[in-house]
């Protein structure tokens, strides 16, 4: 259904101007298809309608089933706006590559600065091994964030041990799994500093 709706706005555009009707006319006729794509994405999102992309269809037609053509393309931009918020917090949710770095200096802080992992023995190879990642990273080099966490999956899963915590264990364990894809190991990563984080606390 995305697809299709892409290519439609795509055969409205090749012309070199659209007039105030064929817009109106291309809204009254897309908002159901639009709205059959945007629903799915309530449900995948796993957090209802966050940004309420959904929401903004209904305004959306009502202004084009009244004509009202400034306040269609007030409420068509303010969707737009939202699916775009949307999508990114969808892909996010996947993994992102861009967020590599990000994670390993979180990961940085947390061994450094939280007393109960401090006492680990493991810290601090951990801090160490992030900070020379951090020093020397560059896109080019998103290749050795699999081997950083490979190196550091033992202090990973002692520190589950230690601290008793078997939701941390099944994080550690998920940092573990073949042939990830960098997307798909920053989300583990994510989720087992998330899980690290919310264990340690700011406890002594």
């Amino acid at each position: 259904p995305g697809k299709a709706e892409a290519e439609a706005a795509a055969r409205l555009l090749q012309g070199r101007t659209v007039t105030t009707g064929q817009y109106l006319d291309f809204l009254r006729q897309h908002v159901l298809p639009m709205t059959a794509v945007v629903q799915p994405l309530m449900t995948q999102g796993g957090r209802g309608d966050a940004f309420g992309a959904f929401a903004a269809l209904r305004p959306l037609r009502t202004a084009a089933g009244q004509g009202q053509a400034e306040q269609a393309a007030s409420e068509h931009g303010m969707l737009l706006r939202r699916l775009d918020s949307l999508a990114t917090m969808l892909q996010k949710a996947q993994g992102d590559p861009a967020d590599v770095l990000q994670m390993v200096r979180w990961q940085e802080s947390l061994y450094r600065t939280r007393p109960i992992l401090q006492r680990l023995d493991c810290s601090a190879p951990v801090v160490k091994a992030s900070q020379e990642f951090i020093g020397t990273y560059s896109r080019k080099q998103q290749q050795l964030y699999p081997v950083l966490l490979r190196g550091l999956s033992g202090c990973f899963h002692q520190t589950a041990k230690t601290m008793g915590s078997g939701k941390l264990e099944q994080a550690a364990a998920a940092l573990d799994r073949p042939n990830l894809t960098i997307a798909a190991l920053e989300k583990a990563h994510r989720e087992y500093l998330l899980a690290l984080q919310e264990t340690a606390g700011n406890g002594i």
